[in-house]
């Protein structure tokens, strides 16, 4: 083989590598704490992670606020999902939740988004309010928007 074939096939082989490199992105998983009063829609969130997020793990379920706060101290998680109407209307549970014990993202999810919900998400602290019926769809671009923001691959 002449070495300007072996040059070409080495520039091809480094072409498909790089672009190989530039689709996968490695990074750590992202830690998802869950919290919603009702059992069933926590654990349909959970069948959702499994079936529709990628590099995302459960690292917690919270059923009312004393229980969030204590996985608060307990467990690490990058993301907070949470029913916006768990915490009810109390003015420390927003201040808390707002200081987030080190949480990268809060996102609130709501039966109905009008702008009630939104204005109560915002001062929750809530990077994003998603749709409870449409959470197969918003809730994996909305961890992704997230995390192309603060995550770096690993090899940087």
């Amino acid at each position: 083989m002449s070495l300007r074939i072996k040059l070409w096939i080495s520039a091809r082989w480094k072409q498909r590598n790089a672009r190989v490199v530039e689709l996968v992105s490695v990074t750590e998983p992202i830690h998802l704490l869950v919290a919603d009063e009702s059992a069933r829609a926590r654990s349909e969130v959970a069948r959702l992670v499994v079936e529709c997020c990628h590099n995302v793990r459960i690292a917690g379920e919270a059923c009312d606020h004393g229980d969030l706060f204590r996985l608060f101290r307990s467990v690490y998680a990058d993301v907070l999902l949470m029913d916006l109407n768990m915490l009810g209307e109390a003015a420390t549970d927003e201040v808390i939740l707002r200081g987030s014990f080190g949480l990268g993202c809060i996102l609130a999810m709501s039966a109905r988004c009008d702008e009630r919900a939104k204005a109560k998400a915002r001062r929750y602290g809530a990077t994003e309010l998603l749709d409870k019926s449409r959470l197969g769809t918003t809730l994996q671009p909305a961890i992704d928007r997230w995390a192309a923001l603060t995550r770096k691959p690993l090899w940087q």
